[in-house]
């Protein structure tokens, strides 16, 4: 079962399976821009900008709030917590921290750099204190994205415009280990990494293939990568790949552009109509197998924003 976050007036949490309709766990969310799911899939951490840091049961009961951002040091743009992911500790959360640059407190200055507490933090999900493990500097600028925890919890990985940075949990060291690629996880289960390549990109046999091919490799960036599978419709996936709990699969959501041309009431054709549609797709790494869940009418998918996409156990 993943998880994942829907919008209409307010953001929808969302359960879905493969062959059913997903079904509503907690409706309206301000809006968000990640949620992350305990190992045993009993909590959901959700990131909600501005608004902080909130726990809730993957129930959709007992909603509260665990912290908000840290105070800005420049006291320019408003800090936001933009992306969170759960330690195979069952305990530790990493999370990003942004800026709001929509609200300024204050003129900023020619050659503004970003807050020093912007970048990774690392909390417990259960109470403490939070401590920062790295800079926007030390990432390398752009931060895009929180994308998940080694299999051994000691590492967690960054996305960034130039690539994927990898953070020691011990050290907060961060080091670079794959630039052009700005989609990836760590498997939850083996030292390997998951990462996306769109349309062309990587290749140069076959540049006109469509969709996106998903390619696997050791978790230092080094050796060869190996192909886990091609999605033929997945040519714009929504800055979300996650692994199911067993590393068997890869979910990710996909925005798909439709047009319908409709007639009048007296037969004349209208002009077309743009929809976008928004897909969960489930990649099996053993079979190269896509199932696709489409989130249907009342729930969407905002235009602008990313949705979260996490994963769950099936609790029994």
């Amino acid at each position: 079962m993943t998880a994942t976050r829907a919008g209409t007036t307010g953001e929808t949490l969302l359960s879905v399976y493969p062959g059913q309709a997903p079904q509503a766990l907690l409706s309206g969310l301000p809006s968000g821009t990640g949620l992350g799911a305990s190992p045993r899939g009993r909590y959901v951490a959700l990131a909600e900008g501005r608004r902080g840091l909130w726990i809730v049961r993957s129930n959709g009961s007992g909603l509260y709030r665990r912290l908000l951002p840290p105070s800005p040091t420049q006291r320019v743009y408003p800090l936001t917590i933009d992306a969170v992911a759960w330690s195979p500790d069952h305990y530790t959360l990493a999370y990003l921290v942004g800026e709001d640059l929509t609200v300024a407190k204050g003129p900023g200055p020619i050659g503004y750099a970003a807050d020093a507490h912007v970048g990774v933090w690392i909390a417990r999900y259960d109470g403490g204190a939070a401590t920062q493990i790295a800079t926007d500097t030390q990432l390398g600028d752009a931060l895009l994205g929180l994308s998940s925890w080694s299999s051994d919890g000691r590492r967690v990985a960054v996305v960034t415009i130039l690539g994927v940075t990898v953070v020691d949990i011990a050290t907060h060291r961060a080091s670079s280990i794959f630039g052009q690629v700005n989609l990836g996880a760590f498997s939850p289960t083996a030292p390997i990494f998951a990462y996306v390549l769109s349309a062309g990109q990587g290749s140069t046999s076959n540049t006109s293939q469509s969709g996106a091919t998903f390619r696997t490799i050791n978790d230092q960036g080094r050796g060869r990568p190996r192909s886990v599978g091609h999605d033929t419709t997945a040519d714009n996936i929504r800055n979300s790949l996650v692994w199911s709990p067993d590393g068997r699969y890869l979910a990710y959501a996909v925005s798909l552009s439709m047009t319908h041309t409709r007639g009048d009431a007296e037969g004349h054709a209208l002009a077309p109509v743009m929809t976008v549609v928004t897909e969960v797709h489930m990649l099996d790494t053993t079979t190269g197998r896509v199932r696709v869940v489409r989130i249907a009418s009342p729930w969407r998918f905002d235009s602008v924003s990313n949705p979260g996409l996490s994963w769950l156990h099936v609790l029994v």
